[in-house]
């Protein structure tokens, strides 16, 4: 279980602050973890992340859709939804490499791992901006905890406000090959 993130002085910057609160996204029970089997994986471990890694992130094992799941979870700690990378060769399958795991969620309002690693992005001055929910974990193996993702490639409003709440310094956006460089610069523009 992650430990919630605690605001400096309660939150009150917040006031001060351009994140807006929304909460017109669902945050679910963490019991229902209860029906999976949490569990590392070889195939995360293969791509250098490593399990104690792993089990930081929530990672877990969905014997019903055959994925390896990961908990997205806001700023505050709440599970919101998971999402599920096939255990298998998705092409051949033709099924979706990654997709929702139960009750789809919108990603799009958050940043996965904010809220594991938002006291060492302060802390570093720095946030490493990733497309793949599988980067923080692998930067957290190396020891590196100033990374979120997208699990994707675009920027909401309420994500602007996220890294903009934030306050940071230095802030790398370091997007999945085979994206036109333009894409890249316009994230970099609406921050």
């Amino acid at each position: 279980k992650e430990k919630l993130v605690h605001l400096p002085f309660n939150g009150v910057w917040r006031k001060f602050s351009k994140v807006e609160e929304d909460d017109t996204y669902e945050v679910l029970d963490e019991s229902i973890l209860q029906q999976y089997k949490i569990q590392g994986n070889h195939m995360f471990l293969k791509d250098g992340i490593s399990i104690d890694v792993q089990e930081r992130y929530g990672c877990f094992y969905d014997i019903e859709s055959n994925r390896f799941g990961i908990c997205w979870k806001d700023v505050y700690g709440r599970l919101i939804g998971m999402t599920g990378r096939y255990n298998g060769d998705y092409d051949k399958d033709k099924v979706p490499k990654w997709m929702p795991i139960g009750k789809g969620f919108s990603k799009s309002q958050h940043l996965f791992a904010l809220n594991i690693n938002r006291d060492k992005i302060i802390e570093k001055d720095t946030i490493m901006i990733f497309e793949s929910e599988k980067a923080p974990m692998q930067m957290d193996s190396m020891g590196l905890r100033c990374a979120v993702a997208l699990g994707g490639n675009t920027l909401s409003k309420q994500r602007v406000n996220l890294i903009h709440g934030l306050r940071v310094k230095n802030i790398y956006i370091m997007l999945d090959e085979g994206l036109e460089e333009s894409h890249s610069i316009d994230l970099c523009k609406q921050l």
